[in-house]
């Protein structure tokens, strides 16, 4: 099966590819859905490092993976807490825009874009805004648009706006869920 890199999205058009029907067709800095952790980092790293779980399950963790990065500033992947060969269910990337809220809405729509050229249909679209709660002034929000595979699996697109107060740069997140990770995180971890 072809292997797409998102990492392109940021850079290259993709209307000249095939259709991808899953999201282990993509990659985030040469990361893919089902891969496993180890491929990326020792054991040794992943032991010596505190995983992000959240705060009503533990069936899943979170590591940072640090390595050489092209395109993002950050990336994670989520992992069974059970598992020893650190299957990957989960991956985020980041990219910071430094007080520029605009320029990363900017830069959603066209990754969305993109990501629907690639993947031809997808089940459903789902657009929301919500505020971030560690903001207690009400005044940091998400934008985000999720675009559903047919089997349940997402790749969601995320401008968070910080205010000031918060003292955070604004960002893109990049999100691919598989359907059992997002079912998790929706209704089991918070």
């Amino acid at each position: 099966m072809k292997r797409l890199l998102l990492i392109l999205i940021l850079t290259l058009s993709f209307q000249s590819l095939t259709n991808a029907d899953d999201i282990s067709d993509f990659e985030i800095e040469g990361i893919s859905i089902g891969d496993s952790l180890l491929n990326f980092v020792s054991k040794e790293y992943i032991n010596n490092q505190k995983p992000f779980t959240y705060p009503k399950s533990k069936k899943f963790k979170e590591y940072r993976v640090d390595m050489e990065l092209l395109q993002y500033d950050m990336v994670t992947v989520t992992v069974k807490a059970s598992d020893n060969k650190y299957i990957i269910y989960s991956m985020m990337a980041d990219l910071s825009f430094i007080n520029n809220f605009n320029k990363c809405k900017a830069k959603k729509t066209q990754i969305l874009k993109e990501i629907k050229n690639v993947i031809g249909d997808f089940e459903k679209e789902e657009d929301d805004r919500y505020e971030r709660s560690l903001d207690k002034s009400g005044n940091s929000y998400d934008e985000s648009t999720t675009i559903y595979f047919k089997n349940g699996d997402n790749i969601r697109v995320i401008c968070t706006n910080w205010s000031e107060a918060m003292d955070n740069g604004d960002r893109l997140t990049i999100a691919i869920n598989t359907e059992e990770f997002f079912n998790w995180m929706v209704n089991e971890a918070y």
